[in-house]
Parts: structure tokens; sequence; C-alpha cells
């Protein structure tokens, strides 16, 4: 096993815009539920489309490598914290405000 650091840059890479993708089209899509007559069925659409893209990214950028795919989890979660951290302090600042 060898270390190549410009692989696990480009996995790091891959999981924030995997992660940017994925939450980002799980935000507009429950911000846009209320217009559709089966809401149920566009999440579940929705999930579908994202969790697929970001499996298949993982698998084609990190391939059979352990290193490379924790570097896109990495990445992945990375994204989801900085989103939570944003909502959290929008909702405290709707409730000061």
């Amino acid at each position: 096993m060898t270390f190549d650091p410009a692989a696990l840059i480009l996995g790091a890479a891959t999981g924030l815009l995997c992660g940017v993708l994925y939450f980002g089209g799980l935000w507009l899509t429950v911000n846009r539920l209320p217009r559709f007559a089966h809401p149920g069925r566009i999440m579940l659409l929705s999930f579908l489309a994202r969790a697929g893209m970001t499996v298949a990214a993982f698998t084609l950028v990190a391939g059979n490598s352990a290193p490379v795919f924790l570097t896109c989890l990495l990445g992945f979660l990375l994204v989801r914290q900085v989103g939570v951290h944003r909502a959290r302090n929008l909702k405290r600042g709707e409730e000061s405000g």
C-alpha cells in the first residue's frame, strides 16, 4: 500500500463537492415541497438521485482504497457540519430578531 497525497486530495475534494450537491439538493427539495401534489414521491426521487450520485462519485474516486474513501467521507461530513452550524445560527437569528 502506497501513500498517494494526490488521491487523498482528490477524495477530499470529491467529498466536499458531493456534500454541497447532496445537502444543497436536500435544501432545495424541502423548500419546494409545498408546491407539489405528491411531496412523498418528490422526497423519495430526490433522495434516490442524491444518494445515487454520491455513491457513484465515491466509488469512482475511491475504488478499492479505504484511505481515499475515508477522505471522501470526511469531506462530505464536513459540509454537513458546516450546514448544520449555519442553519442553527440562522434559526437563532430569527428567534432573537
